[in-house]
């Protein structure tokens, strides 16, 4: 099961819940309490990497996105991963269409999330 966001066209799972349960061996305290953790400890990094993009600190900026692609891999958060994983991987600060493209993809990532620490409310 995945949750999407309503408009996503792409085949990429905002956030992978096949792959979160079986991290988490059907445990569904242990999948809310990953999510949670993902969100505190996420989120700061997020907001630290756009600060290192703005700054075109290149050297943080992919040192920030390895650790965010482990992180959004380990809770199923595949697309983030994949954003991430093109900024590690980038050979400068991404471009304003870039920045925009991967701030979308944060936001969605987080809304599933969100929606899904929601649901088990």
């Amino acid at each position: 099961m995945e949750t999407r966001h309503p408009d996503a066209g792409s085949a990429t799972p905002w956030l992978d819940v096949a792959h979160l349960e079986h991290v988490c061996d059907g445990d569904e305290g242990l999948d809310l309490d990953l999510l949670l953790a993902f969100l505190e400890h996420a989120g700061g990094q997020l907001v630290e990497l756009e600060s290192c993009i703005a700054a075109r600190d290149i050297a943080s900026m992919h040192r920030l996105a390895h650790s965010l692609t482990g992180s959004a891999l380990a809770v199923g958060a595949t697309a983030l991963a994949e954003a991430c994983r093109g900024i590690e991987h980038a050979p400068a600060a991404p471009s304003d269409v870039e920045v925009i493209a991967f701030r979308a993809v944060r936001e969605r990532t987080i809304e599933a999330v969100s929606l899904r620490l929601d649901r088990a409310a």
